[in-house]
């Protein structure tokens, strides 16, 4: 018998138990922290420049091209375009089926652009085409600003690219890194026409020049071999190489004539050293700052991650300038440490309840302590099993977790009950309780493992993104009960037969009363389930009918997919017509966050223009503020709730004319898109009319806002030239 050789060796049993243990704490240290298992689908997104042109031709010109040859990827799902004539860019986001590795899919899109790379237009080749793996989770932001006004906000962006960037990306769990409001050094040569054209100089003559005279050449060596027999030494040469002033670039030779006259560049146009765009802002609580956005890895601890950043940061802080100084405003690991938190404390309560039921039961602490034990020693081994999948702690494993506790401990008490049946009937002594035990029940516990594994399995093998949601919480659950099985096998039986012992005493006063009350309890239970068989008939109605309120509930309770939650911030999206230019832009986030800095239970703010979350993709008639909230210890009340705040915002920023302005809670999962809202788009195949697109657009629109279901619901029409809009609101 399989656990009379565990009876026979309890130290055995206990080395296994131990070391169980042990590898589970292991695993819990080494397995990722996040809110919710990685649910969002592998994303590659490819970017282009192409200045100065417009749309349709960065769509004919490189959109077109490379869809072509992007479309044929491996597990790629679909792809999404746009082109946008400011800031000249052209974005392709290729999002791949769930499973598929981000990092190879990556390689193969990159793999496909560089076949096409020639056909795209010089000065695109000239400014790269960058691919990369993309996540539109932001873990945290970190803010860099010049509180006394000593550096503006070019100098700090280019600061910070040199100086921080590359030290944020090298933490492990920072899949990327990049500066919101970047503001990259350039050499800006600002044309006079009206010179140009009375001298009779093109923008092409005057960009080649620059082109031909700014430079990096390898002027050799002097005395290199072969040399006559005289030639003792050789030198190496080194030229100036490209320019680096604006007095240098305003030298350069445009135009030479034969009497030797010339034609600077100087005589035809203006050189500054400023920033390569002006299209972006980064401003915390209402103060200018340059920022860093993090993201995180897949398989990266969150709160590792967090932390790890934080004291980087600190640590580079000391050779700050003078005059620089950083903050933290945004922080998505605030809610994943409470929430965990508070996970934790309900399953620490939970094995606090479950052992005080198991000794009230039991009314012995040598056989209440076994089934207790089996506890944590089921739970540390389902954290081996996490590891091996590939899974992470989070809130559904460590719910899955509640709910395996008062499973785990039931194969643990029916061996000890057993065994205590027969010690005291039959007067054995311990170890030949156990065998017998064993014999008896080795059977029934394996089929109660069977059957809890029957029940859970099954969840694991859901498809769509339900079966990813739920996969890890079954598969915690049923690995715990195998656990829980092999140690009512091995553990309970051994260390059983090492403490059970004779009762010769009566129980405690409380335990004859509670026993007394127990006993009447169940008398009066099976009486009234004799008289319900009885009435069998008026019972089975009465059963039949909850399927009835079961479907009429399924119909009326509003549906989705994760319930809102108060994550501590919010977000707010600003939309400006098409074409609006990056001041406006900036007026319209200073009025909001005037708004904001006058609501109460708000933290911080921290806006970024040039940023569309609602598409993540830059443009300068858009801007996000991402805002935190104070602890949920300080928001007690409903109407500081982020559901409240919302509500009270909504009104406000809804009276600022110059933009379509809204607040919004995050997702329930983060990285699956802005927040709690469904987009759609219209698509028309075989005709490249806009125009009626943008008519059928404005139709549906309209048709959809009559819909009842989704009446008095937030609704934003993001743009006709884009042809996109979006929907919010539960429905």
């Amino acid at each position: 018998m399989f656990s009379k050789y565990f009876i026979n060796r309890p130290v055995l049993s206990a080395v296994i138990a131990l070391i169980i243990m042990l590898l589970g704490f292991i695993a819990i240290k080494a397995l990722p922290i996040s809110q919710l298992p990685n649910l969002t689908p592998p994303t590659v997104v490819v970017t282009a420049q192409y200045p100065g042109a417009d749309a349709q031709t960065i769509a004919n010109n490189i959109l077109t091209p490379l869809e072509s040859q992007i479309s044929g990827a491996d597990g790629l799902m679909y792809m999404s375009s746009k082109a946008a004539a400011l800031p000249g860019s052209a974005t392709i986001t290729c999002t791949f089926n769930i499973g598929v590795n981000q990092d190879m899919a990556a390689v193969d899109v990159q793999n496909r652009i560089n076949s096409v790379i020639s056909q795209l237009p010089q000065s695109t080749r000239d400014l790269g085409v960058k691919v990369e793996k993309k996540t539109s989770d932001i873990l945290l932001i970190v803010a860099i600003t010049s509180p006394d006004g000593s550096f503006d906000a070019t100098q700090i962006s280019n600061y910070i690219s040199a100086n921080l960037l590359d030290e944020v990306k090298k933490i492990p769990g920072a899949g990327r890194a990049q500066i919101f409001g970047q503001r990259d050094y350039a050499m800006r040569v600002w044309l006079n026409p009206d010179r140009m054209a009375s001298l009779g100089v093109s923008t092409s003559e005057i960009a080649a020049a620059i082109r031909d005279q700014n430079l990096q050449v390898s002027p050799g060596r002097l005395g290199q071999a072969p040399t006559n027999d005289e030639q003792m030494w050789t030198m190496q040469l080194t030229s100036k190489g490209r320019f680096s002033t604006p007095e240098e670039f305003q030298n350069i030779i445009v135009r030479a004539k034969p009497d030797g006259s010339m034609l600077r560049l100087k005589d035809v146009a203006r050189v500054e050293l400023g920033s390569q765009n002006y299209e972006f802002f980064g401003r915390v609580n209402g103060k200018p700052a340059a920022m860093i956005g993090i993201y995180a890895d897949t398989n990266a601890n969150a709160l590792d991650t967090s932390a790890a950043v934080a004291e980087k940061i600190e640590k580079l802080s000391h050779k700050f300038p003078k005059g620089i100084t950083y903050d933290i405003p945004y922080d998505t690991t605030d809610f994943v440490k409470i929430s965990i938190e508070e996970v934790i404390f309900t399953l620490l309560a939970s094995i606090i309840l479950v052992s005080l039921v198991i000794y009230l039961f039991l009314q012995s602490s040598r056989a209440a302590i076994i089934p207790i034990l089996s506890i944590p020693i089921s739970l540390t081994g389902a954290f081996i099993g996490m590891y091996l999948l590939g899974y992470s702690i989070n809130t559904l494993t460590l719910f899955g977790l509640v709910l395996a506790i008062g499973i785990v401990v039931d194969d643990a008490i029916v061996v000890i009950e057993n065994m205590e049946r027969i010690l005291q009937s039959e007067k054995l002594s311990p170890r030949e309780a156990a065998i017998k035990a064993m014999a008896q029940i080795s059977g029934p516990v394996i089929a109660i493992v069977l059957v809890m594994c029957a029940v859970f399995i099954p969840a694991t093998f859901l498809g769509g993104m339900t079966g990813q949601l739920y996969k890890q919480f079954a598969a915690t659950i049923a690995i715990s009960v195998v656990f829980s099985g092999f140690m009512a096998l091995t553990f309970a039986p051994a260390i059983g037969a090492l403490i059970l012992k004779h009762h010769e005493n009566e129980p405690a006063r409380f335990f004859r009363w509670f026993n007394r009350i127990f006993s009447k309890m169940t008398e009066n239970y099976v009486r009234r389930s004799g008289w319900m068989i009885r009435k069998s008939f008026i019972f089975l109605l009465i059963y039949l009918s909850t399927y009835g309120f079961i479907a009429f509930f399924h119909k009326t309770l509003p549906s989705a997919f994760l319930p809102m939650e108060d994550q501590g911030y919010f977000i707010t999206a600003v939309v400006l017509p098409d074409g609006a230019t990056a001041n406006r832009t900036l007026e319209v986030v200073k009025q909001v966050e005037g708004i904001l800095s006058k609501q109460e239970g708000v933290a911080k703010f921290t806006a970024i223009t040039g940023l569309n979350i609602l598409t993540f993709s830059q443009e300068p008639n858009a801007a996000v503020i991402f805002t935190r909230l104070k602890p949920w210890s300080e928001r007690t009340t409903k109407e500081l709730s982020i559901f409240g705040l919302l509500g009270s915002l909504s009104p406000k920023l809804g009276s600022i004319k110059e933009a379509k302005v809204f607040a919004m809670p995050p997702p329930p999962i983060r990285g699956m898109g802005p927040s709690d809202m469904f987009s759609l788009k219209l698509l028309q195949p075989g005709d490249n009319d806009f125009n009626k697109l943008a008519a059928a657009t404005n139709a549906f629109v309209s048709d959809l806002r009559s819909d009842p279901s989704i009446k008095n619901k937030r609704q934003n029409l993001l743009g006709t030239d884009a042809v996109r809009f979006s929907l919010s609101g539960n429905t």
